[in-house]
């Protein structure tokens, strides 16, 4: 888990080539004039999808993992609580989608909560 400032993004290119590309595309874009949407930007493989949401409270949320994309999550302007606990402490309520690399759980127990901000970012992935 990183959470950080999109003007460190290069800190953490050595990850991956595909993180790399990722970010060097956050970095050069002007989000907050794009349109919700899903953007491609190298073939199938790295892609964004903005989305203007309002959060739902915690209680009524359920918690994804997705086992062949990583998230980079990216806040363009508001606030949402992340939730990050181990596998252990996870059910699973909604089986994985192989087409749309989703599963959802339930968490019983041991969850933490760290607030995403404008301008931050979070790589995220199972």
């Amino acid at each position: 888990m990183i959470k950080d400032l999109l003007k460190n993004a290069k800190t953490y290119y050595n990850l991956s080539e595909n993180i790399r590309i990722g970010l060097e595309w956050l970095e050069k874009t002007d989000l907050k004039n794009l349109e919700d949407g899903k953007y491609q930007i190298q073939d199938d493989v790295i892609y964004a999808n903005i989305q203007t949401i309002k959060t739902k409270p915690k209680e009524e949320k359920k918690w994804e993992v997705h086992r062949k994309y990583i998230d980079i999550q990216y806040m363009i302007k508001g606030e949402e609580l992340i939730g990050v606990t181990d596998s252990e402490n996870c059910t699973t309520c909604i089986e994985y989608d192989s087409e749309k690399d989703l599963e959802f759980y339930d968490i019983n127990a041991n969850e933490e909560f760290f607030e995403l901000q404008s301008g931050q970012l979070w790589p995220a992935g199972e």
